[in-house]
């Protein structure tokens, strides 16, 4: 699941930066929903991983309303501002989803606390980052200017950095619970 997290929003940036036969909507609506399955994808898997039960309603609910909403502001109103504040807010919401799940499991070690921290941080940068930007620079006319905007330079900055933290602490978590294993084995040999 984690790896198809990671496959998707490379999809989504693919997407975003090629226009396909299909057409511009289309296009980014693909975009827009590999960004909102993988970043479902990705909570399913911090979350599973630390033995608790994925909360696919909600990130159902959360990705499927930023998905409605987009749709809306894609296909009925258009407006690009309002659609990259729907999808980030749907992103932030399955961040802190993701957060609120891993709250009760931070005891086991610094690489739950970390995930913790970095579902909190990506929660943040999804609220507090997109509107920063917006209200500083405006509203957005067209995806040329969304591109050459400071939004889109540190979504991409963020996405890498986030993205790579957090899956050096799941590598970082699964090392150390095979270091415990073989531990806890050496203990029971004769």
């Amino acid at each position: 699941v984690l790896a198809a997290s990671y496959a998707l929003a490379a999809g989504g940036f693919l997407f975003q930066h090629f226009t396909f036969p299909v057409g511009l909507a289309p296009s980014k609506f693909l975009s827009n929903l590999c960004f909102c399955l993988a970043g479902s994808c990705l909570v399913g898997a911090i979350v599973a991983r630390h033995g608790r039960p994925v909360p696919y309603a909600g990130i159902g609910v959360l990705a499927g309303s930023g998905m409605g909403a987009f749709s809306w502001f894609l296909f009925v109103q258009p407006d690009l501002t309002w659609r990259i504040l729907v999808v980030n807010f749907a992103l932030g919401g399955i961040s802190l989803l993701a957060a609120a799940e891993l709250r009760v499991v931070r005891g086991n070690g610094p690489t739950e606390k970390m995930l913790f921290v970095l579902a909190l941080l990506s929660g943040l940068n999804f609220f507090v980052r997109t509107l920063a930007i917006i209200i500083a620079n405006g509203p957005f006319k067209s995806y040329d200017e969304l591109y050459a905007s400071s939004y889109w330079t540190t979504a991409l900055l963020l996405h890498a950095l986030l993205s790579l933290l957090i899956a050096l602490c799941l590598f970082t978590a699964a090392a150390l619970d095979v270091v415990r294993a073989l531990k806890a084995e050496t203990h029971t040999d004769p």
